[in-house]
């Protein structure tokens, strides 16, 4: 019932966050979107984070991840308060990375990568309206240390989650999520790779 909650809250969230406009938007501004670019777009990131958690060494899934950098703009914005917490997890106390949204996304790809090896990242569904792409997920993997308890290593882990993307420009300028990561053991930065 929960769930089903929240996949109705979500498609609310979705058709609203749809209809409205703002003022700088390609639609506003004259220019036709093309949904489907945007749709792609939003797939290219989920196919670098993919490379990235499967890449043979850390060399290779830097160069993935460092996509996000040119898939995203320099002045993304993330409404999704899981991620700032993912950030104090992954680098709790002393050591800070360089922090803003890109950064983040980053840090959480590396800590999947270390904790949970050969996961995967699928879009299930995507829907694109204008300037914005709604996109269902799921990640899949098995966590290399316990999920909430750490006397369970090897239980499997799944994530699903709904971002609405705003593309501008051909890069993603905003985004809107929710996260279902019950089964997200706690995530280890393996800092010597930041």
């Amino acid at each position: 019932m929960c769930r089903q909650t929240t996949y109705l809250t979500l498609l609310g969230l979705a058709i609203l966050s749809v209809g409205g406009r703002p003022a700088w938007s390609d639609t506003q501004a004259g220019r036709p979107a093309n949904t489907d670019a945007n749709k792609a777009l939003v797939r290219r990131y989920y196919d670098a984070l993919n490379r990235g958690l499967n890449a043979n060494n850390w060399s290779a899934a830097a160069r993935d991840f460092a996509a996000i950098d040119q898939l995203f703009a320099p002045h993304y914005v993330r409404h999704f308060s899981a991620l700032t917490c993912a950030q104090e997890q992954l680098a709790p106390g002393g050591v800070r990375p360089p922090a803003g949204p890109r950064t983040v996304l980053k840090l959480f790809a590396i800590g999947l990568r270390e904790n949970v090896p050969g996961g995967a990242y699928s879009v299930e569904d995507q829907i694109a309206e204008r300037d914005k792409v709604a996109t269902r997920w799921s990640f899949h993997g098995t966590a290399k240390t316990g999920t909430r308890d750490p006397s369970s290593p090897g239980k499997p882990v799944t994530m699903t989650g709904i971002e609405i993307y705003e593309v501008r420009d051909g890069k993603i300028v905003e985004s809107w999520g929710i996260t279902d990561e019950t089964d997200l053991p706690t995530l280890k930065l393996p800092l010597d790779h930041w």
